[in-house]
């Protein structure tokens, strides 16, 4: 029988809820900046998650939008006997790329732990913004698979349309059309697919597509200061380039442990991207503590999947004064534990034991367990 004993977590917000979108990675990231601006100042912002996610999307957009441009759909002459065929053929790579899109547009971690410096960068690069500024939120068992088949609606139906891909295209100096994508162009249709406004918001309502492209050109109000989100960025004391990512692997595992124990001691949260053992799900919303035995009756015990979560404290075993566990701040709602290791009151945390990620290594784990990912200040 294991014994926790609760340390006092460090600041942060409270948990939220991603449903069934995958965006892990954006609440991990915007927890940690947000519960850095608490620390900082004592005031607490509700940051937007699906604004990173959205630009995540867009950036996945413009890098592929030379491949779909340049394998248009194949056009069909029916005055013709024998129905012939105009236009590019589509390769089979382009058709995987376009069929498989959607995955990389959710940044999927099925098969591995998640790149959380990705979300770093789309947050210098993009800024963030309040909820309150962009309050689109994707809800719903079926909204993620909404978004995606609207993103890929339009990647099939508009930008692999000769007819239509046009004013998505620049011109070259002759006048001929480029490969390379017209980045507003896509940037103002994109908004509307994101947040299903294609033929307008609905009535009486302001449009979730112009908060995207108004904050994104014209900035917004934030505690009485006009900023755009990138100054947003800064305003809240969170210096994208002082983080790094480090890779976890067996050989620096304990010394992982140390810097997270540094970092929880210096008041910072630390965002984690890490592989999940079959039946995670069940001991999150049982017990809250995630044992190597959490697998329960599954055998063997293998990978589920990859999940972005926030470590805000640290557990030791009451009797050697050691850390035997790492308390998480996740984006699952109300399951698990309170930060203090109880069922009852604000829950949503659970333990991941030391023991549970070395499984990660362990003999069911396989080659793709070889590393999980932790974002930390440079100085530690």
């Amino acid at each position: 029988m294991r014994n926790f004993l609760y340390e006092p977590t460090v600041n942060h917000t409270s948990v939220k809820d991603q449903g069934q979108v995958g965006f892990c990675w954006s609440y991990a990231v915007s927890g940690h900046i947000e519960g850095n601006h608490l620390r900082r100042t004592g005031n607490t912002v509700d940051l937007s998650e699906e604004w990173t996610g959205f630009w995540a999307i867009y950036d996945q957009v413009i890098k592929n939008a030379p491949e779909y441009f340049r394998n248009e759909k194949r056009k069909v002459d029916k005055s013709k006997k024998g129905f012939k065929k105009l236009g590019n053929k589509i390769s089979t790579k382009t058709k995987n790329l376009v069929n498989l899109g959607k995955i990389h547009f959710f940044f999927s971690v099925s098969e591995g732990a998640p790149d959380m410096m990705q979300g770093v960068e789309l947050v210098k690069k993009y800024g963030v913004v309040p909820e309150s500024v962009f309050s689109y939120k994707i809800v719903g068992d079926e909204a993620q698979k909404g978004v995606e088949s609207r993103v890929m609606s339009f990647v099939h139906d508009e930008l692999r349309d000769p007819d239509l891909n046009p004013k998505f295209r620049l011109k070259n100096a002759d006048g001929t059309l480029s490969d390379q994508p017209e980045p507003i162009a896509i940037l103002e249709r994109l908004a509307q697919v994101y947040v299903n406004e294609k033929d307008g918001p609905a009535a009486g309502k302001a449009s979730q597509a112009d908060k995207i492209l108004n904050a994104h050109r014209n900035g917004f109000i934030f505690e009485g200061v006009h900023v755009t989100p990138i100054e947003l960025v800064a305003r809240m004391n969170f210096d994208v380039d002082n983080y790094h990512q480090t890779k976890v692997n067996q050989a620096n595992f304990d010394q992982t442990i140390q810097r997270i124990e540094q970092a929880l001691a210096a008041g910072e949260q630390v965002p984690i991207g890490i592989l999940l053992m079959t039946g995670y799900a069940e001991a999150i919303k049982g017990s809250g503590i995630l044992t190597p035995e959490s697998c329960g009756l599954r055998t063997p015990c293998g990978i589920a999947g990859g999940h972005a979560i926030l470590v805000v404290g640290k557990t030791t075993d009451p009797q050697t004064g050691q850390t035997n566990g790492l308390i998480i701040k996740n984006s699952w709602g109300a399951v698990g534990l309170n930060q203090s290791g109880s069922k009852t009151g604000a829950t949503g945390y659970q333990v991941l034991t030391l023991d549970y990620l070395r499984e990660n290594y362990g003999p069911h784990a396989g080659e793709r367990a070889a590393e999980w990912m932790m974002v930390v200040p440079k100085s530690i």
